[in-house]
C-alpha cells in the first residue's frame, strides 16, 4: 500500500505542476480581465491556488478521515465512505483557497468581472476527481469488515457501477464545453484580444484539449487497476472454494456496485456451503452419508422401502455380558464408542455404510456407486470382505490403547451375506428410520453367531466366497453346509482368517 501512495502522490504532484501553465493559458483564452495582468500573473495565481487547495485537503484528509479520531471523535467516517471523504476535502480546500484569492483580486481591483473562480473551480474538480480515484486504488487494499447495504437492489449497483466509469467523460465533456463557448462569447462580444497567429490559437487550445484527454485517460487508469485488484480478489476467493476452505470471506474494502454485490454473493455462498458441509458431517453422524445426501437434495421421500440385493455386514462383541459386569457405566461406554470409532475408521475407508448399532452390535452394508451391472456384486462382496478383514486387523492395534486404559481386550465375530432385503424409510409419519430389513439380516446375524462355534473371527456365506479374487479366497477355509438356527436349509460358508 505505502507503494501505490507513493506512486500516486508522485503523480498527482505532477498533475498539479502541469496544471498551473494551463490553467493560466485557459484563463487567458475565457476570460478577457485575465489578459490585463497577463500569462506570468496567471501562473502565480494558478500555483497560488493549488497550493492553498491542496495544503487545506491535506490537513483536512489527515485530521478527519485518519484512524485516530481522538480530537475529532464525532467525524466517524466508515471506510466505505472513503470516496466521499476524498472528495469533500478538496472542495473544501477548494472553497476556502477560492475565498482567499477573490479576496486578493479584490484588493487588486480585479474581481468585478473575472472568471478566475470559475476556471479554478473546475481545474479543482478535475484534480478533486483525479484524487477520489487515485486514493480508493492506493489505500484500496485495506480489508474492511464493512458490508453493502443487503437492501440496495441491482438497480442501483447497476447504475453507481455505471456513474463511476461515465463521470470522468461527462466532467471532460463538460469543461471542453465551457472553454469552446467561453472563447465563443468572447470573440463575439469583441472582449478576448486576438491572438498573434491563428496558428498560436490553434496551438493553445490543442494543449488543453491534449491535457483534458490525458487526464482523462490517467483517472481511467486508476479506475481500471482498482477493477483489476476486485478480480483478483474474485479469483482468491475461487480459489478457497476450490480447496473446500469456505470459512474464507473475501474482504469488501473499497468495492462498489456491482463488485460489492458479487463480492457479498460470494461470501454468502461460502457460508451456505459451509454450513452445508456441517450440516453432513453432522448428519451422517446418525444416518449414512447416501441417505444424508438425499435428505439434503429432499429427494428422500416417506415409504415403505425399495427392494434392493446388498451385501450385508454384522458385527458383535464376543462376551460383551460378562465383560459389562466388570465395568462401571462410564467405562462401558468408554470401550464402546472406542470400539466403535475404530470400526467406522474401516468402514469409511471401505466406503460400508453402517445402518445401525445394536448393543454392542453393528449391522452395515455395502451400497457401491457404480451403476447396476454384472460386476456390481463382485464389488460389494470384495469391499465387505476386504472390510471385515480389515477391522479384524483394527481390532489388534485397538487392543493396545484398551489396555493403556485399564480396558479389558475386545474379541468379535463379523458375518457377511448378500441377498434380496428392503431398504428405505421404516416406522410411522411421527418416527422413521432408514434401516435395511428382511430376511438376509436375519441370515447374517446367524453367520455371525456362528463364529463363536467354528472359532474363527468372520463367517462369509458360499456365494461371497466364490465371488472374492483367488489371494482373498485363500483367507478362508470352508466349513461346508452349517445348519443355522431358525433356517430350514443348511447355508455353505466359510471361516476365516486363517
Amino acid at each position: 500500500m505505502k507503494k501505490r501512495l507513493g506512486l500516486f502522490l508522485f503523480v498527482f504532484v505532477a498533475m498539479n505542476l502541469v496544471f498551473v501553465p494551463l490553467l493560466s493559458l485557459y484563463g487567458l483564452r475565457v476570460c478577457p480581465v485575465l489578459s490585463i495582468p497577463g500569462f506570468r500573473f496567471g501562473c502565480y495565481y494558478t500555483a497560488a491556488f493549488i497550493f492553498i487547495a491542496g495544503l487545506t485537503n491535506f490537513l483536512f484528509i489527515i485530521f478527519v478521515s485518519s484512524e485516530n479520531r481522538r480530537f475529532l471523535p464525532f467525524f466517524a467516517f466508515k471506510r466505505k465512505n472513503r470516496i466521499w471523504i476524498y472528495t469533500g476535502a478538496y472542495l473544501a480546500g477548494t472553497a476556502i483557497s477560492l475565498g482567499l484569492l477573490q479576496l486578493l483580486l479584490h484588493l487588486n481591483h480585479l474581481s468585478s468581472r473575472s472568471r478566475a473562480p470559475e476556471i479554478l473551480a473546475l481545474a479543482s474538480l478535475l484534480l478533486g476527481i483525479t484524487q477520489a480515484y487515485g486514493l480508493n486504488w492506493a489505500l484500496g487494499t485495506t480489508e474492511s469488515a464493512d458490508e453493502p447495504n443487503p437492501s440496495s437492489s441491482f438497480m442501483k449497483q447497476w447504475i453507481s457501477h455505471v456513474a463511476r466509469m461515465m463521470f470522468p467523460v461527462a466532467v471532460v465533456c463538460a469543461v471542453l464545453l465551457h472553454f469552446l463557448l467561453s472563447q465563443s462569447v468572447g470573440f463575439n462580444e469583441g472582449s478576448i484580444a486576438p491572438m498573434a497567429t491563428h496558428d498560436d490559437f490553434i496551438a493553445q487550445t490543442s494543449y488543453v484539449i491534449s491535457f483534458l484527454l490525458a487526464w482523462l485517460v490517467l483517472t481511467f487508469l486508476f479506475h481500471f487497476l482498482s477493477e483489476r485488484d476486485h478480480v483478483k480478489r474474485i479469483q482468491t476467493h475461487l480459489s478457497h472454494l476450490q480447496s473446500l476452505d469456505f470459512p474464507f470471506r473475501s474482504p469488501l474494502g473499497e468495492a462498489w456496485g456491482l463488485w460489492a454485490a458479487i463480492i457479498d454473493q460470494l461470501n454468502a455462498f461460502s457460508q451456505i456451503l459451509g454450513e452445508r458441509t456441517r450440516l453432513l458431517k453432522t448428519f451422517t453422524r446418525f444416518v449414512t452419508a447416501s441417505v444424508a445426501k438425499e435428505a439434503l437434495k429432499a429427494e428422500i421421500k416417506e415409504t415403505t422401502g425399495v427392494a434392493r440385493e446388498l451385501t450385508v455386514i454384522m458385527s458383535d462383541i464376543r462376551n460383551f455380558t460378562r465383560l459389562s459386569e466388570s465395568l462401571s457405566p462410564n467405562q462401558v461406554v468408554m470401550l464402546l464408542n472406542e470400539y466403535f470409532s475404530a470400526m467406522l475408521d474401516v468402514a469409511t475407508h471401505y466406503k460400508v455404510s453402517v445402518d445401525k448399532f445394536i448393543g454392542d452390535g453393528l449391522l452395515a452394508y455395502v451400497e457401491s456407486e457404480l451403476a447396476e451391472s454384472a460386476s456390481l456384486p463382485l464389488t460389494e462382496n470384495r469391499l465387505g470382505v476386504e472390510a471385515a478383514l480389515a477391522m479384524i486387523e483394527k481390532l489388534g492395534i485397538l487392543n493396545q490403547k484398551l489396555i493403556s486404559l485399564g480396558l479389558p481386550e475386545l474379541k468379535i465375530g463379523i458375518g457377511i451375506f448378500r441377498g434380496p432385503l428392503v431398504i428405505g424409510l421404516i416406522g410411522s409419519e411421527t418416527k422413521l428410520q432408514h434401516t435395511i430389513i428382511g430376511d438376509t439380516v436375519n441370515r447374517t446375524a446367524r453367520l455371525e453367531s456362528l463364529c463363536k462355534e467354528l472359532n474363527v473371527s468372520i463367517v462369509i456365506s458360499g456365494r461371497v466366497w466364490h465371488s472374492l479374487e483367488e489371494h482373498t479366497k485363500g483367507k478362508f477355509r470352508s466349513f461346508g453346509k452349517q445348519p443355522v438356527k431358525g433356517i430350514a436349509e443348511p447355508i455353505e460358508v466359510f471361516g476365516g482368517p486363517v
